[in-house]
Parts: C-alpha cells; structure tokens; sequence
C-alpha cells in the first residue's frame, strides 16, 4: 500500500473563540471520523490506516464601507430607486453621451425630407428590486458634457439641461436579462425576439421632444459642422441623464453596447416613383463618455431602520450589532475576513490536514430580484483597509487559486469562488493560503470579499457570522 503524500499544517488553539476551539480540538480525533470522503480527500480507500474528518471554524468577519467606486464605461445603465429591507434606499442615475452613426461624410439625406419623429429605445439587461410595475423616468438633456474616458465615482453627477421625456410603464422583470438558452423549450420563446448574441430583445421606448428632434435631422439634413466628428458633436450634443422619479421601486439596468439602445429619428422622403418612403437616422450611445451615479455613497446615504444605519466612515471596521454580514456591490459595502487568528496557534501531533475551504453560506434567502453576486474573490488588505497592489505590477492582491504550480503569494491568478444556488453557498479551497499564513510566509492575513461586479449591479447577500468558516479536512493515523 502506497502512503498518500499529505500536507501537515497546523491547527490553532485558542480558549477565546467562539467556536470553543479548545475543546474541537482536544475532541478533534473523534469529530467526524466516520467520514470517509475518498474524492475530497483525495487519499484513495485507506481506511484501514486512517481515520477521516472534517472540523468547522468560524472566521471573523465585519462590514467596510468604501468610499470610492469607479463607474465609468461599465457597459449599464444604470437607473431607478429601491428600497432594500436590508441596506436601505438606493438610487442610481445614469449620464452618457451620445454618437451620430453618420457624420458628413457619409450623410446624404435628400432636400424633400420631412422630420416625422424622435424616439429613445432603452435595451433592458439587468434589475435589481422586485416589483417591476408603475415606473416613471425622466430623459433630460445634459447642460455640460461628459469628457473622453471620464474618470467619474459613484459620487459624482452632471448639471441637468432641460427634460425632454418622461413615460411610466411595467417593466417585465420575467424577460429581463434572460438568454435564448434560458428557456427549456422553443414553446417558452412565442412571441419573444433575440439578438444577434442569443440575448432577450426586449427594449423600452421613450418618445424624445419633437424640437430636440427636428433641430438634430436639420443639421444632419444640412451637414452642419456640428456633425463633422464626434467631439463637435457632443459639445452641441452633450448627452443624457436617465432619472427616476421618487415612487420607483426598482432599479433597471440597460446594455449601453446594444445595438437597439439608440436614438431614432424617423424621416420621410419622396422615392423616384413619387411615393413616400420611411428611413431613419440611429444615434448609438457612447459608451466611453458614460458613466453611473449610484447612493448610498460618500456623499448621500440612507440607510435608516437597517443594521446598517450606523455605517457612515469608510474603512473603518463596523459590526452591525446583529450577529450578520453583509454585502452589496454598487454601493461599496463589503464583507471583511480577519485570519490574524492563524498566527497564534499550537501543534496538535499526528493530525494531517489534507486540504481547506472556505465557506460563506448559506446566505440568507432573500426575496426575487435581490440577487446575490455571481462570483466574488478575496482581495488582501493592510492595517486601513485599503486593497494592497503589487509592487511590480499594480494588480490587486488576491487569495491564489489553490493550485500546487501557483505561488500563493502572487497576484496573477486570482482565486474566483462562484455562487452555488443549490446550497446559497461560495466554496473555494484555500489550502495553500492558509500555510503561508501559518507558516509566516505570508503577512497579509486581513481579506475584503468583493465582486467583479462591483461597478455595475446592485447584488448583494446578508449571511449570519457563524456561516462565514474555514472547513478543514484531516486524517489521522489510526491507533495501531
């Protein structure tokens, strides 16, 4: 019988934890041990050799708010108002430039043309919220234009010109962001249009002021200097702001990249036969010259009747006083994991460590539309709170993949935990973290959970504090 190769690691013993850890431990040979997990473990059917297992410790955690996200070009729109039982009232208004699809060079629009209308078609990709019916949004004309690659936070805004529509309508939250492959069968797609790129066509349509309109095809029409190039385009044009009225109660988010978001002039000419002929003018969004504004921020917050009406300072570490944790992108709360405790630890003797995970979940179930995020990685951070880049590169350090040919302390292959719906649970391996830290290699030993999304949805979880745990899988030589 050939002996597994096995990493032996130490486990801490502490009497002040909240676990009891003294006691886990001291009982740790007979935790679990009927547990043979050949596939985790990874040990092969030695259970004549070893006895197996698995121990439980909780992580602890507190909540961080930050105080700056960058929210330009994140390809949505994002804009509405919803009130979260859990993190309060949140708002996003969305800003963006607009770009002519014909400049003078190409416009060639015949003398008998006659402006019939102007609409703005809005492609739903995302929400956030649950109760998609009786919204109103204003469009009003931007007063100052929006710079090229703006580099624009969550905080900031833009002066609003005058407002050229306003509609309320039922958003369908059943088609939102919803794929042709989302649906089991092509009896479930009747009557629903796709894209070029399986996604659900499904766009809202506000109808724009009839001047704004006419003043736009005239000058296309005439092939003004205002349509020359972009740049004198949007300082004639400066763009848009997407608004919701205070009784919203959703969040929507609309894909700027689509080609059915856009303007839409409607125009009529007189064909060669005398007939009258439709054709249009399309105005695509410029997603470099866009970007969200989002509260809660640094600047506006409210977050009253919530655990988290107290959290006001950035990078200070707050507990909310219920025993939770929280998360939510867009509005910059993150949940934080303190792993100091690794540090202080005693050898138990004959206790090897086969791997480690680490768990948050299961969630709390939470209400349709309130999602959690897709994925999230484990960013290190220093004393302040502050994510800690490399020093040759930039990157932001993460947790490694637990992989034997990646060096955990790195910043290239960043450690992505996807979201299991079954179990409402973030799962990861983390073996080769927790040794470094053990073993002192590594000195970093603070974590802030944060998604990739974090700029563009408003997805969030709330988790209690004993289902955030490093879960440790050991085996024991067996009693000869």
């Amino acid at each position: 019988m050939t002996t597994p190769s096995l990493t032996t690691i130490s486990i801490m013993s502490l009497w002040a934890r909240p676990l009891g850890l003294l006691i886990f431990l001291s009982a740790l040979f007979l935790f679990n041990s009927c547990i043979n997990d050949d596939e985790t473990l990874g040990l092969g059917n030695n259970s004549e050799v070893f006895d197996y297992g698995f121990i439980d410790i909780n992580v602890p955690i507190s909540v961080v708010l930050r105080d700056s996200l960058f929210t330009a070009g994140t390809e949505r729109l994002l804009a509405g108002r919803y009130l979260d039982p859990d993190f309060g009232e949140v708002l996003a208004r969305s800003y963006f430039a607009m770009a002519p699809l014909s400049y003078n060079n190409t416009l060639n629009i015949p003398s008998n043309a006659t402006y019939d209308s102007i609409v703005l078609d809005l492609s739903y990709g995302y929400f956030y919220g649950h109760e998609g019916q009786g919204q109103t949004f204003e469009i009003h004309q931007l007063a100052d234009t929006i710079g090229f690659n703006p580099i624009k936070y969550s905080f900031d805004a833009v002066n609003l010109g005058s407002k050229i529509a306003e509609k309320t309508f039922d958003a369908d939250t059943a088609l939102i962001g919803k794929r042709l492959i989302d649906f089991a069968s092509a009896e479930d797609t009747v009557g629903i249009s796709f894209d070029g790129e399986g996604n659900v066509l499904y766009f809202e349509r506000f109808r724009l002021n009839d001047a704004i309109g006419m003043d736009l095809f005239q000058k296309s029409k005439d092939r003004s200097i205002e349509f020359e190039n972009l740049n004198n385009f949007n300082n004639y044009f400066k763009g848009l702001a997407l608004v919701p009225k205070n009784d919203n109660s959703i969040i929507l988010g609309f894909r700027p990249r689509a080609n059915s978001t856009r303007i839409i002039i409607f125009y009529t000419i007189i064909n060669s036969e005398g007939e009258p002929e439709s054709r249009i003018l399309n105005f695509l969004v410029n997603d470099q010259r866009q970007f969200n504004e989002i509260q809660p921020n640094s600047n506006f917050s409210n977050r009253s009747g919530t655990a988290l009406e107290s959290l006001i300072e950035p990078y200070q570490d707050f507990n909310p006083g219920d025993g939770k944790g929280y998360y939510q992108s867009g509005a910059n709360v993150a949940l934080k994991l303190d792993f100091s405790f690794l540090h202080d630890i005693d050898t138990l003797e004959n206790i090897l460590i086969n791997h480690a995970e680490l768990i948050i979940g299961p969630i709390e179930e939470s209400v349709m539309g309130l999602r959690p995020p897709q994925s999230i990685r484990y960013f290190l951070t220093n004393s302040t709170n502050r994510v800690i880049r490399s020093l040759t590169t930039g990157v932001p350090r993460t947790i490694q993949l637990d992989d034997g040919n990646i060096n955990p302390l790195g910043s290239q292959s960043p450690l992505v935990a996807n979201f299991n719906p079954e179990t409402r649970e973030y799962k990861s391996r983390i073996t080769l973290f927790l040794q470094s830290v053990v073993n002192g290699n590594m000195d970093l030993n603070q974590v802030m959970v944060i998604s990739a999304e974090m700029e563009r949805t408003l997805n969030r979880f709330v988790v209690d504090n004993e289902n955030v745990r490093i879960r440790l899988y050991y085996s024991k030589p067996k009693q000869q």
